[in-house]
C-alpha cells in the first residue's frame, strides 16, 4: 500500500486512498503504484526537457556571443543571436504554459 507521494515523497498517511497530493498535485492511488510510477517517470522527462531547452538557449547565446565577438559587423549577428534565443524562449514559455494546462485539466 503507497503511503509517499512517489512524485515528492510526501507522507500520505491519514489522506483518502485516492485523490491529489496536498503537497505537488500529483495523482495517487493507495492500492495502485501504477500511476504514481507513470507521473513520476513524466516528471523526470519533464524536467530533462527542461534542461535540453535551457542548455539549446545557452548554447545559442554563447555562439551568437562568439560571432559577434570575432566579426567585424557588431550589430548582425548579435540580433541574429538574440533573435535565435528569443524563438528558443518563446518556445520554452509555450511548453510550459502546454504543461500546466494540460496537468490543470488531468486534475
Amino acid at each position: 500500500m503507497l503511503q509517499s507521494c512517489h512524485h515528492c515523497d510526501y507522507d500520505l498517511m491519514g489522506l483518502p486512498d485516492t485523490g491529489h497530493c496536498p503537497e505537488c498535485g500529483e495523482y495517487y492511488d493507495k492500492h495502485s503504484s501504477y500511476r504514481a510510477v507513470r507521473s513520476t517517470e513524466s516528471a523526470v522527462s519533464r524536467h530533462i526537457k527542461w534542461v535540453l531547452l535551457a542548455a539549446f538557449t545557452a548554447a545559442v547565446l554563447l555562439t551568437g556571443a562568439t560571432i559577434a565577438a570575432v566579426s567585424e559587423e557588431k550589430v548582425g549577428p548579435i540580433v541574429l543571436t538574440l533573435l535565435i534565443a528569443g524563438v528558443s524562449g518563446f518556445g520554452s514559455f509555450a511548453y510550459w504554459w502546454a504543461e500546466r494546462a494540460e496537468r490543470r485539466a488531468s486534475n
